[in-house]
C-alpha cells in the first residue's frame, strides 16, 4: 500500500487490517473511490478522501441457496444443460461438487460488485484445474443467498 493510501485510511481497529488485504492482494477492485474486498472471513470496503471510513458490509460465512436459485443453476450450468450462451460445468463434478466449490469462491474469491447495476456482489475464483474453464463466478444477494454460478 502507497504511504498516500495508507494515511488517508481511517484511525480505527479495522485500518491494519485493510493495509493488510492490501499487501495480500486481498481487495477485489477500485469502484470510484471505494475499495471492496475480503479479510479475516468479512467482506469489507473503505472509501478513500476526506471521509474515509472502513466498514465490514457481511459476513463471508457459507451462501444460502434456495430451491429455486438451484434449479436455475442445474437448467443453465450443469453438462446436461441444452442453454445457449451458458458456462457448463464438466460432466465429473457432481451437484455435491459444485455446491462446494460455490462455498470456496465465496470463502476464497476476490469480490466486487455485481455487474449492470444490479444489487449483490460477485465472487470470482480460479481453482487452478479444469471445471469447464478454471474460473468460477458466483452471484450473490446482501443476504449472501446465491443467485447463480457458472464456470468463466
Amino acid at each position: 500500500m502507497t504511504d498516500l493510501a495508507y494515511d488517508m485510511l481511517p484511525m480505527v481497529p479495522f485500518a491494519d487490517k485493510a493495509s493488510i488485504a492490501w499487501n495480500n492482494k486481498q481487495y477485489s477492485r477500485w469502484v470510484g473511490n471505494m475499495l471492496l474486498g475480503t479479510i479475516d472471513g468479512l467482506l469489507f470496503i473503505t472509501s478513500m478522501g476526506t471521509s474515509s471510513e472502513f466498514r465490514i458490509v457481511s459476513s463471508l460465512s457459507k451462501p444460502t441457496f434456495s430451491l429455486k436459485r438451484w434449479e436455475h443453476i442445474i437448467l443453465r450450468h450443469f453438462p446436461s444443460s441444452g442453454a445457449k450462451n451458458a458456462g457448463k460445468f464438466l460432466k465429473q463434478y457432481s451437484g455435491h461438487d459444485i455446491k462446494s466449490m460455490i462455498e470456496t469462491a465465496v470463502k476464497k474469491g476476490s469480490c466486487e460488485p455485481n455487474t449492470k447495476g444490479r444489487s449483490g456482489y460477485r465472487y470470482i475464483y480460479d481453482f487452478g484445474k479444469q471445471i469447464a474453464t478454471s474460473t468460477i463466478v458466483v452471484v450473490v444477494n446482501e443476504a449472501n443467498e446465491v443467485i447463480t454460478a457458472y464456470p468463466f
